[in-house]
C-alpha cells in the first residue's frame, strides 16, 4: 500500500518538472508579444507627418493647432533674367545713316591680315556665329586688294573675284540692327529729277557701302512702291517686288499677288514694311531658285552687267554686281540674269532680288567706285539702296529669349 503511493508520488513529482519548462516557455512567449504590442502603439502614436517634419527641420513636430510654429514653404528662387542686348539703332525719319569711324576703314591685300582682324572679340561679338561667305581661300580678282569696314554696329567686307568670265564685285556685310538697311531718294522727294550717281549719294547719306538700287523713276511703271510707308505707286501684274522691313527683312510679292491696292497696304503693314523695291525678279526665296525663263524688264537672256541683294540669315547681307573688265582683257565680259541667281545660289543665299543693271550697278565702299562701271563712267540714277554706321545712334535694349 505504500509503495503505491510512493509510486503516485514520483509520477506527480515527474508531471510537474514536465510542466515547469512549458510554463516558463509560455511566460517567455507573452512577455514577447506583450513587448512587441507596446512598441507598435509607440510607433503607430508617430504620424508620417510628424517623422518628416522632425527629420526635416530637426526639431519637435509643432501641437496641431498651433500656429506659430508652423513651417512655411520656402518659395523658389527664380532664375535671372538676361541682361537686354543694348544696339544702336538710325531713327526711321532720318535721312541719312550715323557718320562712320575714318579709322574702321581697312584695305590689304593680305587676306591673313582679315582672317587675323576677324578674330577680335569685338568682331566676334558682332558676327555672333554667322557663317561668314569671305574666306581667305577666295581667289580674288587679280591685283585687287581687299577692302573692310568695322564698327560695334556693322561689319563690311568688298572683295572681287571673277564671276561668269567677268568682274564679280561682292559686299557682305553684317548689321547689329535692321535700320542700318537704308534706301534714299533723290532730293529725298518722290518724283524729283534732281538725280545722282551713286557716289554722289554715297556722300550725301555717310554710306559704308552704296549699291545701284531699282532705278524708280525712269520712264517705267513697275511693281509696288512703298517709301518711308508710304505708297506712291501699285502696278503688281509688272514685276515682283521686293519689300525690306523695319528690322531689316527681305519679302516678296509675285506678279499678279494682289488684285486690290487695299490688300497690299494690309500686307505692308502687317509685315512692318519700310520701303520696297521693284525690278526683279525674285531670284532665290527660302532656298529655292525662283528665276524665271522670262521677264518684262532686265533683258534677262543678254549679257549685261546685273546687280542683286542677297539676304544669307538674319541682318546678314550679300551684295553682288557683275560687270565687264577693260577692254581686250580675258574678262570682258557680261552676265545673264542666270549667271546672276548661280552666283548667289552657290554663295549659300537664302533670299535673292535682281536689282536694275546695265550703269546703274554700281558698288561703292567708303565713298570710292569700287567696280568696273558698264560703258566707262557712272550713270547719274534716282535711289540707292544702302548700309549705314549707327554708331552714336538712339540705344535701344532688345530682351534675350
Amino acid at each position: 500500500m505504500q509503495n503505491s503511493k510512493h509510486k503516485n508520488r514520483n509520477k506527480k513529482r515527474q508531471r510537474n518538472l514536465f510542466l515547469l519548462p512549458l510554463l516558463l516557455v509560455l511566460l517567455s512567449t507573452a512577455a514577447v508579444i506583450m513587448l512587441l504590442n507596446f512598441r507598435l502603439q509607440a510607433a503607430n502614436d508617430t504620424t508620417p507627418q510628424d517623422t518628416v517634419n522632425t527629420e526635416s527641420t530637426g526639431r519637435d513636430s509643432p501641437t496641431k493647432g498651433d500656429d506659430s510654429d508652423a513651417i512655411e514653404t520656402p518659395e523658389p528662387t527664380p532664375s535671372p533674367t538676361p541682361e537686354p542686348i543694348r544696339v544702336y539703332t538710325i531713327p526711321e525719319n532720318s535721312l541719312t545713316g550715323m557718320e562712320p569711324d575714318p579709322d574702321g576703314y581697312h584695305e590689304s591685300m593680305d587676306a591673313e591680315e582679315l582672317s587675323a582682324f576677324l578674330q577680335r572679340e569685338e568682331v566676334q561679338a558682332l558676327i555672333g556665329g554667322r557663317q561668314l561667305v569671305w574666306n581667305a581661300e577666295i581667289e580674288r580678282f587679280p591685283d585687287t586688294p581687299l577692302r573692310w569696314y568695322f564698327d560695334e554696329t556693322i561689319l563690311c567686307i568688298v572683295w572681287q573675284e571673277v564671276e561668269a568670265q567677268a568682274v564679280g564685285t561682292f559686299s557682305e556685310t553684317i548689321i547689329a540692327d535692321g535700320s542700318q538697311l537704308r534706301r534714299k531718294i533723290s532730293a529725298d522727294e518722290l518724283w524729283s529729277f534732281a538725280f545722282e550717281t551713286t557716289s554722289q549719294f554715297a556722300a550725301d547719306t555717310n554710306a559704308v557701302l552704296a549699291f545701284g538700287g531699282d532705278f524708280y523713276y525712269h520712264g517705267r511703271a513697275c511693281g509696288i512702291g512703298i517709301y518711308q510707308r508710304e505708297f506712291y505707286r501699285f502696278d503688281p501684274v509688272t514685276c515682283d517686288t521686293c519689300y525690306i522691313t523695319a528690322d531689316g527683312d527681305m519679302l516678296f510679292s509675285y506678279r499678279g499677288q494682289f488684285a486690290e491696292q487695299e490688300e497690299a497696304e494690309q500686307f505692308a503693314k502687317e509685315n512692318n514694311v519700310l520701303f520696297s523695291l521693284g525690278f526683279g525678279p525674285v531670284l532665290i526665296d527660302d532656298f529655292l531658285d525662283v528665276t524665271p525663263e522670262d521677264y518684262p524688264w532686265g533683258e534677262v537672256n543678254d549679257t549685261y552687267a546685273r546687280a542683286a541683294l542677297g539676304l544669307l540669315e538674319e541682318h546678314h547681307y550679300l551684295t553682288m554686281n557683275i560687270n565687264c573688265g577693260q577692254a581686250g582683257t580675258e574678262y570682258y565680259y557680261l552676265a545673264t540674269l542666270r549667271q546672276a541667281t548661280d552666283a548667289m545660289m552657290a554663295r549659300g543665299c537664302r533670299k535673292a532680288y535682281a536689282l536694275d543693271g546695265g550703269q546703274t550697278a554700281t558698288t561703292v565702299f567708303g565713298g570710292a567706285l569700287i567696280n568696273p562701271v558698264q560703258f566707262g563712267w557712272e550713270k547719274e540714277i534716282s535711289d540707292i539702296i544702302y548700309f549705314a554706321s549707327a554708331r552714336g545712334g538712339e540705344r535701344k535694349e532688345i530682351p534675350q529669349n
